[in-house]
């Protein structure tokens, strides 16, 4: 099925992405990928997890190796293959992104449609153990006296010096002061209210 309604900027970024995953995989620069060149290695990679032994101070720490690989779909890959030749096109890869992409069959590809991506329909990454460490560390528990005073004890404090002269003690409690007047039925009536 055929894809309307594309844009030409839309439909270059897309011939792009086929072209930039067919170089990808090409290692022998025929200009297509065949299913030798499916898988390739992307590097290597560690992970490092540590299990306290009981309540003691020491740890084992394990570190896993890997190495990482980056490949095409299987089955992307006999789906986009067309002409059956176990070889993919970058023709066939932008057509069987397309058909994919347009997810309800209506012949356009709508708004979240077109945010999918060639890469993201084709590629797949995956890792493979290739060597396990494990060792014992020492990495003691905290203490409660390794840890610091806490600020604001006041025991450590300095007093501060004189000025030279006694501060005038501050004012009682407040029993001293006058009481407030009592609620308003002692205030005289104003003249001229009738009563």
């Amino acid at each position: 099925m055929a894809i309307s309604g594309l844009s030409p900027k839309d439909l270059a970024k897309y011939e792009a992405d086929a072209k930039r995953l067919i170089a990808k995989f090409d290692t022998n620069n025929d200009g297509v990928v065949d299913l030798k060149e499916t898988t390739k290695a992307d590097g290597k990679d560690y992970w490092t997890y540590s299990n306290r032994i009981g309540d003691t101070d020491f740890v084992m720490r394990t570190t896993v190796y890997y190495d990482k690989f980056r490949g095409i779909k299987d089955t992307e890959f006999r789906n986009a293959d067309a002409n059956k030749d176990n070889k993919l096109s970058q023709q066939e890869v932008l057509d069987a992104f397309l058909e994919a992409a347009d997810s309800n069959k209506d012949g356009k590809l709508g708004f979240f449609e077109k945010r999918k991506s060639v890469g993201g329909l084709f590629e797949k990454t995956w890792k493979t153990e290739v060597d396990r460490q494990t060792r014992m560390e020492y990495d003691p528990l905290p203490r409660d006296y390794d840890r610091p005073t806490p600020p604001g004890s006041g025991y450590d404090r300095p007093t501060p010096p004189s000025s030279g002269y006694d501060r005038p003690e501050p004012p009682s409690s407040g029993y001293d002061r006058p009481e407030p007047p009592s609620s308003g039925y002692d205030r005289p009536t104003p003249p001229g209210s009738g009563f």
